[in-house]
């Protein structure tokens, strides 16, 4: 049985495929063709309208050159909306290719944001 927590847990690892895939500057048919499945499937998961399986997500993190558990970091919380999980994967995805100097200017500048 389906229920709404696994209804915004779909929503939310569908809105980090869509962020990172735009990060990636993938198009939905870029990334349907790298994972074998249609540009449909694509659009149904990112939209959390379709829960993708375990080989499809595998598929998909390695398409998206991440662990197929970054599909789910920042994507259990239940108060999580999907913009926001979206926005933290933008983020995330940022902060894991910058250089060490860079990261701790990030650090710097995420403490002084969040001490305001």
């Amino acid at each position: 049985m389906v229920t709404a927590d696994d209804d915004a847990l779909s929503r939310r690892v569908g809105q980090r495929v869509r962020a990172i895939r735009k990060r990636r500057r993938l198009t939905q048919a870029d990334l349907a063709y790298l994972i074998d499945r249609s540009v449909e499937a694509i659009s149904a998961v990112e939209r959390g309208r379709s829960a993708p399986s375990l080989a499809t997500l595998v598929r998909l993190a390695r398409a998206l050159d991440i662990r197929p558990g970054d599909l789910f970091d920042d994507a259990a919380g239940p108060d999580l909306s999907p913009v926001r999980a979206g926005i933290m994967a933008g983020i995330t995805d940022r902060l894991r290719t910058m250089e060490d100097r860079n990261l701790h200017i990030a650090d710097h500048l995420i403490k002084g944001l969040s001490d305001c």
